[in-house]
């Protein structure tokens, strides 16, 4: 049993300590507390010099203050230079800064690309496609993989086959379309009907590697030796391409405006009647095509080969875009929802988010 002096010496105790936090300590606005040696701003704890030497300067201005020889004047404070303090600074090399270095949120942690790793697993990875943010399909050729993100998480489905995939496209989220070559290099094209996959019977005895609609009546499937076939909701048939080069990836913004990619920078296009080539200005395999509409169209291919079309050419956007200069990847399939979220994938699980 505890006696009356030692609770009077533990209360004594309980209050010294409570005085001595208070006496390193004073009060914000409302609950917030900052050190003594520094000021309130908002909910942040600054030191005095960080204010004063930005006094006097306009923003983004350089600036100094106590162990800090190198600082960036924002709102009024001066802050330590770098990624993560809410401010591009070019001289650096960045390209963006958020506030911080988390990765996946739209900016690399190194504020140096747009671009942000999203892996899972080792498998090498051909064909991104997705109904919107929380519904994204990916396929490949370990085994005939299959993958699905949910809007928070990647996940692995049974395809019934362990043919290589390259290619998958929907019209929705329980209309998708997966198609690859199996032993012999015969064509392999499997349907999601929202349940699960199925094999169909497409009549061609070429490898196919990408493939895409404009609804459910109106897909294309490209593969080898410049193979085009076609889907009218019945059934499969072939087109003619104009090319003997391997095809590896074909989108379209309408019916009368579909782009195929492959060999050798190959890239051919449909105005609804006949095909007929492009120049493109890659030398590389183009292994992938997607835009958010006629006039933004993106293809991607080995070595970190990147085309864009603006509706007039197309033109080459140098690597370090994706942030991956020093380990060059053959990106294998894009998809987005809008210019300003695209999703790439790649070899050896690589996944990547603009």
């Amino acid at each position: 049993m505890t006696s009356p002096p030692d609770i009077i010496l533990s209360l004594l105790a309980a209050g010294a300590l409570v005085s001595c936090v208070e006496s390193q300590t004073h009060p914000c606005a409302g609950d917030f507390v900052c050190p003594v040696d520094k000021v309130c701003v908002g909910n942040r704890c600054v030191f005095a010099q960080q204010i004063e030497s930005c006094k006097g300067h306009a923003p983004n201005d350089s600036c100094s203050y106590a162990d800090t020889p190198h600082g960036i004047c924002l709102n009024g404070i001066c802050v330590p230079e770098g990624c993560g303090n809410g401010v591009v600074e070019a001289m650096l090399g960045e390209i963006c800064d958020d506030g911080n270095t988390v990765a996946g949120d739209g900016c690399s942690p190194d504020c140096k690309s747009l671009w942000s790793p999203m892996n899972f697993g080792s498998a090498s990875l051909d064909g991104v496609w997705g109904s919107g943010p929380a519904d994204v399909f990916a396929v490949g050729t370990t085994g005939g993989a299959i993958l699905h993100f949910d809007g928070a998480s990647w996940s692995s489905m049974s395809s019934g086959t362990t043919d290589s995939l390259f290619g998958v496209w929907g019209s929705g989220p329980s209309d998708v379309f997966a198609v690859g070559s199996g032993p012999g290099a015969f064509a392999t094209i499997l349907h999601f009907g929202g349940s699960g996959w199925s094999a169909m019977t497409s009549g061609s005895s070429a490898g196919l590697v990408g493939v895409w609609g404009s609804g459910p009546a109106d897909v294309f499937a490209v593969g080898s030796g410049g193979t085009i076939l076609h889907f009218d909701g019945a059934g499969w048939s072939s087109q003619s391409s104009g090319t003997s080069d391997s095809l590896d990836g074909v989108w379209g913004s309408s019916p009368a405006d579909v782009f195929a990619v492959g060999y050798s920078g190959t890239i051919v296009h449909f105005d609804g009647t006949s095909w007929s080539s492009m120049i493109s200005g890659a030398v590389g395999t183009l292994n992938g095509v997607w835009g958010s509409g006629p006039a933004d169209v993106f293809a991607v291919g080995n070595i970190n080969t990147v085309a864009h079309f603006d509706g007039s050419g197309w033109s080459l956007i140098p690597p370090l875009i994706l942030g991956t200069t020093q380990n060059p990847l053959n990106l294998r399939g894009v998809w987005g929802r809008g210019p300003g979220n695209v999703f790439v994938v790649g070899d050896s699980g690589a996944i990547l988010h603009y």
